[in-house]
């Protein structure tokens, strides 16, 4: 080793043959990297020569080290600016980040979305259950209900069905900011384009508010014919349900829909049991046949005051003073024993309770006696 080395560098060699010495002799690399470099002139000595190599370090540079993988913002996920704090930017009834493209306008425009602004981009899809993340109640008041609501005229979607800033629960938009609809048992009655005309808590027709809540009604009429007390035989019907039959049979003659009774009792049985209406539940108007207002409701009709006398036949004629058979007071029950035998004997001893048309008062229906030798007519009304 060492008799190489005199071989490689010798004093005497000069510089020369030291450049040709180094090439031929291996020097390991190391870092930093060694750069030599020759001078124009040479050295007189060896200590002159060593001056002339100067030793280089690569330059040095700043790095930045990350110490997890960048992750990218999604719908849901949070997110952590320079100061550290953390914000979501989430669905459901919860606000989007700030940096989200919404202007909370009520319309989802081509730059926004369901996940970035729930506010104008929410859906509907009718099932009962309001979903989180893509129903609101304004969007969805059939899904939604309203969960809070300060009536100040602006409509929060995520919370509020409308909001028409007043108090007034009779207008489109109730005080608690929910769609005044119908089936909700409030009326709608100050709404100036789609009025309601009743609301009975349901949205079944047939109960004298439709399912619309438009009016429903039922018509009533007294009969054209007259009969004994002892009422003419008409199938195979008797006493009350004889009746009925001449109430319906006269009404489908005069073309008027529906299933028709008679007003009239018995010693047990009256008309606001047999009739089946229950006058806290039936909303509907009763008319006559030229369609004036008998009574307002079922409830109104019992009450002991109609609004007009009950004086028109199924063909819209005026019967001015006619005596009705009817052995009925003007709550709708039994006025006592005065039936003709269950409306089954003519008489001349035997009496029967009598109405009269010409009045609106409670003699309409329980006037005074008749004999049952006379005829009298029948009031008919058609049952919903």
């Amino acid at each position: 080793m060492k008799s190489l080395a005199r071989r490689c560098i010798s004093p005497a060699s000069p510089l020369l043959a030291l450049a040709l010495a180094l090439a031929a002799c291996p020097v390991p690399s190391t870092d930093p990297e060694v750069v030599l470099t020759e001078s124009d002139s040479e050295p007189s000595s060896s200590s002159a020569a060593d001056s002339h190599y100067d030793t280089f370090a690569p330059s040095s540079t700043t790095s930045t080290v990350t110490t997890s993988p960048p992750t990218t913002q999604g719908p849901g996920s949070l997110t952590e600016d320079s100061n550290g704090t953390t914000g979501a930017q989430t669905t459901g009834d919860l606000t989007a980040g700030d940096d989200a493209p919404c202007d909370d306008d009520h319309v989802c425009d081509a730059d926004e979305s369901l996940p970035s602004c729930l506010h104008d981009c929410a859906v509907c899809e009718p099932d009962g259950t309001c979903a989180r993340g893509l129903e609101t109640p304004y969007a969805c008041p059939q899904d939604c209900n309203a969960t809070l609501c300060v009536p100040d005229g602006q409509v929060d979607p995520l919370h509020e069905q409308c909001d028409d800033g007043d108090d007034d629960d009779q207008d489109a938009c109730t005080s608690a900011c929910k769609l005044n609809v119908c089936g909700d048992n409030i009326l709608r009655a100050h709404d100036t384009d789609d009025p309601e005309q009743c609301d009975d808590g349901n949205t079944k027709d047939g109960d004298g508010c439709s399912a619309a809540c438009k009016r429903e009604h039922i018509y009533a009429f007294v009969t054209d014919e007259t009969f004994p007390g002892k009422l003419p035989p008409l199938g195979d019907s008797a006493g009350l349900e004889l009746a009925d039959a001449h109430c319906q049979a006269l009404a489908a003659k005069a073309k008027m829909p529906g299933t028709y009774k008679a007003w009239l009792s018995d010693a047990f049985l009256g008309p606001r049991a047999r009739f089946g209406i229950d006058p806290l539940l039936y909303s509907g108007r009763i008319d006559l046949p030229d369609g004036s207002v008998l009574a307002h409701t079922w409830q109104d009709l019992l009450d002991g005051k109609l609004l007009r006398p009950l004086n028109r036949t199924q063909y819209s004629s005026t019967v001015f003073e006619g005596l009705v058979w009817t052995n009925t007071g003007p709550d709708g029950t039994p006025a006592g024993k005065n039936h003709c035998d269950e409306w089954s004997s003519e008489a001349a001893l035997k009496d029967g309770t009598v109405g009269v048309t010409a009045l609106d008062d409670g003699s309409w229906t329980h006037l005074k006696l008749n004999s049952c030798a006379n005829e009298a007519r029948l009031y008919c009304f058609q049952i919903p």
